[in-house]
């Protein structure tokens, strides 16, 4: 049981106290709620090393944790330090999954991509690393500086065009409420 909680400890499952659903079940069970956890952290670990449904665990260990840690930090107001890690981490998960597709066809050839995913996912998020920040600054900054007029005068663009196209929408979708006979209801 030893080297069990000291696995725990390290991976920081103690924290999962805090979540009174996992704690009801774990006390239901008998079982510690770190020890719990570590079950779950197993099962997934071995189901994307296998590869089975790997792809969708990494989109869920990418996003399941940290919208509810956004979650918490927006309805946290005064905890800037907070938000920022949030913003920078759904910065660089937005670029990490426009590009997956790309990514994942060049870094197939490499051992557990997912896993490797699901690492890098895990890294920006940690408390103790706070990777979204570190890649935030170092890269993804000065790359949305650089562009960042450019990237303003498309959105402006865009926003004209759709202003543009929104009398053709609306006689459009008019037109089509009047053509669409409507049925009675069926009882």
């Amino acid at each position: 049981m030893e080297i069990i909680d000291s696995i725990c400890n390290r991976l920081n499952l103690g924290e999962l106290e805090k979540i009174k659903p996992l704690k009801d079940l774990s006390d239901k069970m008998g079982v510690k709620v770190a020890h719990f956890g570590l079950g779950i952290v197993t099962l997934f670990s071995l189901l994307v090393i296998f590869e089975y449904g790997a792809s969708v665990i990494s989109f869920g260990v990418g996003f399941v944790y940290p919208a509810y840690m956004s979650f918490k930090a927006v309805e946290n107001k005064g905890n800037i330090h907070a938000d920022r890690l949030w913003l920078s981490y759904w910065l660089v998960f937005g670029f990490v999954h426009v590009f997956d597709d790309f990514l994942g066809v060049v870094l197939s050839f490499l051992p557990l991509y997912n896993v490797l995913k699901i690492l890098f996912y895990i890294w920006l998020f940690h408390p103790k690393t706070e990777g979204a920040l570190i890649v935030y600054e170092h890269l993804l900054k000065g790359i949305l500086k650089k562009y960042e007029s450019n990237i303003d005068n498309g959105l402006q663009k865009l926003k004209d065009k759709v202003d543009e196209a929104k009398p053709l929408l609306e006689t459009a979708t008019n037109a089509l409420k009047k053509e669409t006979p409507t049925k009675p209801h069926e009882d």
